[in-house]
């Protein structure tokens, strides 16, 4: 197997956060990540409780008994020896081929800049200082300003930001307001990944309902279809989020939110 250049200049790991409970997705989930990633990376795990994924060239990280999120997820960290980590969910089903030299150029960008954090997705826009072709500081005070996954962490800094007893979204949230007495939060306006959300508060999406790798028994009965007006919901809360994001000043969000 033929590696890219890029991989002997930055040690980063690729990390799935998962579950027990969320086992019936492992397969599709690793055959569209192993169809769709570059064969170029050096190692991948899975945080999970008890079982075993037994999936070629994925390394399991059983961390037991769930204590809570973060708690969880500090224990499978320190367990990882790279100087990044890489993180997905494991709902999170890649659909297209990813981009090896759009990738490429961000690996060189944490080369250059030794980010604490590097946000892979379009949204929220950064708006600070643009410092590279495809990157732009996240200011202080943005919303969203520590998004756990499909992004590039630093793993000294995710293990000072974590706080054990946070859910992901009390993280998101809090760990943002922490991250405010740090530099080099970095986001792009690109994507890197182009994806399915399959699982939204445990039931299947319904824009995944027409996919063949999610119509197994095993998945249809632990995630149950969303009612349509639970799905209703969901895209109204999307909409306020994009309008708040878009409509607020970044250096303001984080205050703004705390008053709602």
């Amino acid at each position: 197997m033929k590696l890219l250049p890029f991989i002997k200049m930055v040690d980063f790991s690729i990390l799935i956060l998962s579950c027990d409970k969320y086992s019936p997705l492992w397969q599709p989930f690793f055959y569209r990540f192993k169809k769709y990633w570059p064969n170029s990376y050096k190692k991948v795990y899975l945080l999970s409780n008890f079982l075993n994924t037994n999936i070629e060239g994925v390394e399991n990280i059983k961390i037991g008994e769930d204590k809570d999120w973060s708690s969880n997820l500090l224990k499978g960290i320190n367990l990882i020896d790279s100087e990044y980590i890489f993180i997905l969910l494991d709902d999170v089903f890649l659909k297209k081929k990813i981009d090896k030299f759009y990738l490429e150029s961000l690996i060189t960008f944490i080369e250059r800049f030794k980010p604490n954090y590097l946000n892979k997705k379009s949204e929220p826009i950064p708006k600070g200082e643009k410092v590279s072709e495809y990157t732009w500081e996240i200011i202080k005070g943005s919303h969203y300003r520590c998004s756990i996954s499909n992004s590039f962490w630093n793993k000294k800094m995710l293990i000072n930001l974590l706080v054990e007893g946070e859910s992901p979204w009390e993280f998101e949230r809090n760990g943002s307001k922490r991250s405010n007495f740090y530099n080099g939060f970095y986001g792009t306006k690109k994507s890197l990944l182009d994806f399915h959300h399959v699982i939204i508060g445990g039931k299947l999406s319904r824009d995944v309902l027409h996919l063949e790798d999610l119509k197994s028994k095993s998945i249809l009965e632990s995630f149950p279809p969303m009612s349509k007006f639970k799905w209703i919901i969901f895209k109204l809360t999307i909409i306020r989020s994009f309008l708040f994001t878009k409509l607020i000043p970044h250096k303001y969000q984080q205050q703004i939110r705390n008053i709602f």
